[in-house]
């Protein structure tokens, strides 16, 4: 009796000690999970030139407003798309193929993450401060993103371009359950790689030493997609996925 009591006291230490979930480990580096607000997109207006080409807004935390274009196909699908750039919402809407999204009826939202585009001028120091990853943030508003567009479109894909883009999207993907597909395009290969001068400071980790490896964090939302392969990632120079056919082949039938 001594000796069973013995082992399951052994096994209550195992257990309790054991390392957390790498991305519960994360949040708890950042400090926590920021607060949502509800997801609810507000339209703004349409482009004069472009009715599918709506200017929207919708808050990610209360008192954050993110700025974002909503474009929308003729003849619409269920799936919708997430794009992330650094360089805002204009930026995505050059760097990603969003004509060919249209033409395939996939309704495209471009959001202006924090530190990007017209949010480009939020105080970086505040970050640092509450010691959170610039990237971890943009993740809460891609999430947040996705959430206000499910309500149009309950099929969702993530994509982010970039150094923090492609974090963007991977955080966005572990805080929202429920993409079909995730896809970081130009991402480090560590956290380590920030230190590059040609990385945005963006991309930065503060504290990645006690952080799990970004290979970690991967390899959690790519199970959390399974059980196929859904998530993508390439490196900064590594050759491209066709997007139209990355989606058209998880989510496009």
């Amino acid at each position: 009796a001594l000796e069973k009591l013995a082992l399951a006291e052994l096994v209550f230490a195992l257990e309790t000690s054991a390392a957390p979930h790498p991305f519960e480990q994360l949040i708890a580096l950042q400090g926590g999970l920021p607060l949502a607000s509800p997801p609810t997109l507000r339209e703004l207006g349409v482009d004069p030139r472009n009715p599918a080409r709506r200017f929207v807004t919708f808050e990610s935390e209360p008192g954050l407003t993110i700025p974002a274009l909503l474009l929308v196909p003729e003849k619409p699908k269920n799936i919708g798309l997430v794009l992330v750039s650094e360089g805002g919402k204009l930026a995505a809407e050059r760097e990603f193929p969003v004509e060919r999204f249209l033409a395939n009826g996939w309704t495209c939202l471009l959001p202006d993450v924090r530190g990007t585009g017209e949010l480009a001028a939020l105080d970086p120091r505040l970050c640092v401060y509450l010691g959170q990853s610039a990237a971890f943030g943009m993740g809460h508003d891609a999430a947040q993103a996705a959430r206000a567009l499910r309500a149009r479109t309950p099929r969702l894909a993530v994509l982010g371009r970039g150094a923090a883009g492609s974090q963007a999207a991977l955080y966005a993907s572990l805080l929202e359950p429920g993409f079909e597909l995730v896809v970081g395009l130009d991402g480090l290969a560590s956290f380590s790689d920030a230190f590059d001068e040609r990385v945005s400071w963006l991309a930065l980790l503060p504290r990645a030493d006690q952080a799990p490896s970004l290979a970690e964090l991967r390899r959690c939302a790519a199970a959390a997609l399974a059980p196929q392969d859904r998530l993508r990632w390439t490196l900064a120079g590594e050759p491209e996925p066709d997007l139209v056919q990355l989606v058209n082949i998880y989510i496009g039938w």
